[in-house]
C-alpha cells in the first residue's frame, strides 16, 4: 500500500504514513502506483560520464615541462596547442641565434685582430656596439616570452588551463 500524499509505501494496516504522517485511511491508501515507461529514445541514451568534459593530460607533467623548458613551449606542444607552441620556440631560437651570432662576431674580431698584433680599436668598438645593441633585444624577447610561460604555468598549476581540444586540465 502507498501513500497519496507522498507516494511511499506504507506499512500494512497504519493509520498513519511514518514519512508524511498523514492520517491515512481507506480511501486514502491505493495500491502501487502503475510503473512509468519511457519512450525508446530516452531509455537507450547513454549517460555521459563527469569525466568526459576533461582532458586526459596530466597537469602536473605539463607544469614540470612549463618550468624546465616553458621558453621553448614544450609545456604547449604537450598540451597540443600548437600555435603557441611553435610562437615560443621560434622566439626563443630567434633571440639565442641573435644573441650568438653577435658573441661570435665579437670574438672573431677580437681575434682577427688579436693574431696579426695590428691593434684595430675601431672594429673592436663596431663589433662591441653591434653585440651591446643585440643584448637588450635579447633580454626583451627572452624575458616576454618567460612572462608568457609563467602566465601559462600559473593557469596550469591553477587548472584553469584547456588543451587543443579546448578541455580543461585538471588531473594530477
Amino acid at each position: 500500500m502507498f501513500c497519496t500524499n507522498c507516494g511511499k509505501e506504507v506499512i500494512e494496516g497504519a493509520a498513519f504514513c511514518q514519512y508524511c504522517g498523514e492520517k491515512l485511511e481507506q480511501a486514502k491508501v491505493q495500491e502501487a502506483p502503475a510503473q512509468e515507461t519511457l519512450p525508446v529514445e530516452v531509455q537507450t541514451q547513454a549517460v555521459v560520464p563527469a569525466s568526459e568534459g576533461i582532458s586526459k593530460k596530466s597537469r602536473l607533467a605539463a607544469m614540470l615541462l612549463g618550468i624546465f623548458l616553458g621558453n621553448f613551449g614544450v609545456h604547449n606542444f604537450y598540451l597540443r596547442r600548437f600555435g603557441r607552441a611553435v610562437t615560443q620556440l621560434i622566439l626563443t631560437v630567434f633571440a639565442y641565434t641573435l644573441y650568438f651570432a653577435a658573441f661570435i662576431n665579437l670574438v672573431l674580431e677580437k681575434a682577427k685582430y688579436a693574431s696579426a698584433f695590428i691593434p684595430n680599436h675601431a672594429a673592436t668598438v663596431n663589433a662591441l656596439q653591434g653585440f651591446g645593441m643585440v643584448i637588450p633585444l635579447f633580454i626583451m624577447i627572452i624575458l616576454g616570452v618567460g612572462i608568457w610561460s609563467l602566465v601559462e604555468w600559473i593557469l596550469i598549476a591553477s587548472g584553469k588551463a584547456k588543451d587543443g581540444n579546448g578541455l580543461p586540465v585538471k588531473k594530477w
